[in-house]
């Protein structure tokens, strides 16, 4: 209709203001269904993977946006790169009780119907079917892996080298969590968590899939991206491990005990194990002045000289390479400090990760420090980065983070 249509040109807008009109969900659940042309198809798909990392953040933000985005994305075409991103709506949806489960099951019935009987790969359709199946149950209780896996293995002319591989990245995902696509990640907190094996999975079904791709990767006679994409399917398969409760994403695949960097008030910090600079050295004074603030942090306008002493000592630190264990020291201070020592932490933080200076060292306590920060929900995010120079100052260590994230994290 010419109102829904409307309503989808105005989206932008309403997006940045976050303040859609009353009518905004109405509009677009009477739209026509659209038509993409050839040549817009790629430029969609990279919108609608972007939307997927895009769209939960939107919740907090209007859940209109959210359903209207979902009526637009049920009138997409097949081949638009709707599958990226429509299990991602749905679930917001059903958090938000806009959805039931009934629906989400019957619509990865018609899912798995329209991959049996085509004749050619529906990329959307199985990407699609792989997020929705986790959110119904998992993948291994449906049909899904057997059809993609007679995919990845007929010779039907019909079936692509894009399609193959696209196939094979699905049939992965199957097996396990593929973190860098969110609908192939759907049951995980965040894009930066370590593929992880879906529960229940059977040895017997791994080693399949690893002997098909092995055989792939390796074949000749098969086009160039099939052959990519079974080594890329072989990576993703040898980074997966089991899937565990409670884990500190930031240590998993360097270290396998799990640790915790958020101190109480109560608990302070124990300082016995962190390493101690060689005596009647200044790196050696320094930290000990600095320890000594730590019981009795500076907070009130009014002890501005043991706040500015405590500023200087953490800004003396940044040209050093700490040992690992000071991370502990580092959060505890991020956690107990406020203001202006707090965005000096969070100097000292970035210091500690930025990309060429300590490139042969591991940092992966300090680099922990930003995963786990970033995971924490909006509200209690807010409330520990109280001001925007500190919300300024932690994505700076966001963005040094990033080349030194484990490789089981990306």
């Amino acid at each position: 209709s010419t109102k829904g249509n409307l309503a989808v040109l105005s989206l932008p807008a309403m997006v940045k203001g976050g303040n859609p009109t009353s009518d905004f969900v109405h509009l677009c659940s009477g739209l026509d269904a659209m038509l993409i042309e050839d040549n817009a198809k790629d430029r969609l798909k990279t919108c609608c993977l972007a939307l997927s990392l895009a769209l939960p953040a939107l919740c907090h933000v209007s859940i209109d946006l959210v359903q209207g985005w979902y009526h637009i994305l049920e009138k997409l075409p097949s081949g638009s790169g709707k599958g990226f991103v429509m299990p991602i709506a749905m679930k917001c949806c059903i958090q938000a009780g806009l959805l039931h489960r009934q629906e989400l099951t019957v619509y990865l019935e018609s899912l798995l119907i329209a991959l049996n009987v085509s004749e050619v790969f529906l990329e959307d359709e199985s990407f699609a079917a792989v997020g929705v199946s986790c959110l119904v149950s998992s993948p291994l209780e449906t049909d899904l892996p057997k059809l993609l896996q007679s995919i990845v293995t007929s010779d039907t002319k019909s079936f692509d080298a894009t399609g193959r591989a696209a196939a094979i990245l699905a049939l992965c995902a199957t097996l396990g969590t593929i973190p860098t696509f969110p609908v192939l990640a759907i049951d995980e907190s965040s894009v930066l968590d370590p593929p992880q094996l879906r529960p229940r999975v059977q040895k017997q079904s791994i080693a399949s899939s690893v002997q098909l791709f092995d055989k792939l990767a390796s074949d000749f006679s098969v086009d160039r991206s099939t052959r990519e994409s079974a080594m890329i399917a072989l990576g993703i398969l040898s980074s997966m491990r089991e899937k565990r409760n409670h884990v500190s994403l930031a240590f998993t695949g360097a270290q396998s005990e799990q640790k915790s960097y958020v101190f109480s008030p109560s608990q302070g910090v124990q300082l016995a194990g962190i390493p101690r600079a060689a005596n009647e050295t200044l790196v050696r004074r320094v930290l000990d002045y600095m320890t000594g603030y730590i019981t009795d942090l500076p907070s009130s306008s009014s002890d501005f000289s043991r706040r500015y002493t405590l500023l200087m000592l953490l800004s003396s630190l940044t040209e050093i390479s700490l040992p690992m264990q000071y991370a502990r020291l580092i959060e505890f201070l991020l956690h107990e400090s406020q203001g202006e020592v707090q965005v000096a932490c969070l100097s000292l933080l970035s210091s500690q990760i930025q990309p060429g200076v300590r490139a042969g060292d591991d940092r992966g306590d300090f680099v922990g420090i930003v995963l786990n920060i970033g995971q924490l929900p909006l509200p209690s995010f807010n409330a520990l980065l109280g001001s925007s120079e500190a919300r300024v100052g932690y994505f700076t260590c966001v963005a040094n983070s990033l080349p030194k994230i484990p490789t089981g994290a990306v």
